[in-house]
């Protein structure tokens, strides 16, 4: 065995490793299985400030660890670019990996940007939610369909790196990380929870608080949550129609409101234009969303 991947906090520390099984490590559970000489390529150096792992000088370049180390915030930037032009030689490693892995050649879907995933796999996890999205379009007033057909967009965008990000949990928070089935970013619901559009607990005066690391690793155990991921999904899209009313009717433009979800804030003008994942979203992934739950 040998590690692929190593994610580290935002300090640069190595946090998690990731072997060539696709298997997440702890920094402690690495040093024990170095120690156990399960690791090749590896050795367990007893530093000042406790153990650390690093890789054997005759090591080669592609195995370093300073060849494949990601950061957790790049981590995150590279997962909400979606660009497969961009990842890093280790990332694309773990996809290869995970396809090989996951994916049947014959029924999958192939989200705009990025990589294959099986659809059995992301119909499974929108059908587990499809409860959340039914009431969290209700309550909120919009396409269910868009809804659902977004989520299948998340889901896919992320498919491939749902076990690092569920071993990530809070730990290795960046500066804007996602999280959850929708893929929300904390600093947007934090902003749709100052907005009043949607507060998964008015009783936690701490949700309403200045964006620290604090507030973002309280913020983010609700986020990471199904329902309340798509129910900030949902006041996303309702913050869009509401925003954009004095420019423009979005309520049934949902190729542009599929597009606005995935972009950095937009300020709303009259003549607003799809994107080509938007057009994904509002075609292929809608119709598979009505198709699923008729």
């Amino acid at each position: 065995m040998k590690f692929i991947l190593v994610i580290t906090d935002i300090r640069r520390k190595d946090t998690l490793f990731i072997s060539d099984y696709l298997k997440v490590f702890s920094i402690k559970d690495a040093i024990l299985s170095v120690k156990n000489g399960l690791v090749a390529n590896t050795i367990v150096v007893n530093g000042r400030f406790g153990s650390y792992i690093r890789t054997i000088p005759k090591a080669h370049k592609e195995d370093e660890f300073e060849t494949i180390s990601l950061s957790a915030p790049s981590f995150f930037k590279l997962l909400h670019n979606n660009s497969l032009a961009h990842f890093t030689p280790a990332l694309k490693k773990c996809i290869d990996i995970y396809l090989q892995n996951n994916l049947d050649q014959k029924y999958y879907i192939e989200p705009v940007g990025s990589y294959q995933v099986s659809i059995a796999k992301v119909k499974e996890k929108v059908l587990e939610n499809k409860d959340y999205i039914a009431s969290a379009a209700r309550y909120f007033s919009i396409n269910e369909n868009l809804l659902g057909a977004i989520l299948i967009d998340e889901i896919s965008q992320a498919g491939a790196f749902e076990f690092i990000l569920d071993a990530i949990g809070g730990n290795l928070i960046g500066v804007n990380t996602s999280a959850g089935v929708a893929q929300i970013k904390l600093n947007t619901a934090h902003n749709l929870i100052i907005k009043e559009l949607y507060n998964p607990d008015k009783s936690n005066k701490k949700l309403l608080s200045k964006l620290n690391m604090s507030t973002r690793r309280e913020l983010y155990d609700y986020v990471k949550l199904p329902k309340h991921s798509i129910y900030f999904a949902a006041a996303n899209i309702r913050y869009f129609i509401d925003s954009w009313k004095s420019e423009i009717d979005l309520s049934n433009r949902i190729e542009i409101l599929a597009t606005l979800y995935h972009l950095p804030y937009r300020k709303p003008h009259n003549k607003p234009r799809e994107n080509e994942r938007g057009l994904q979203i509002a075609g292929e992934f809608y119709n598979y969303f009505k198709e699923w739950t008729k």
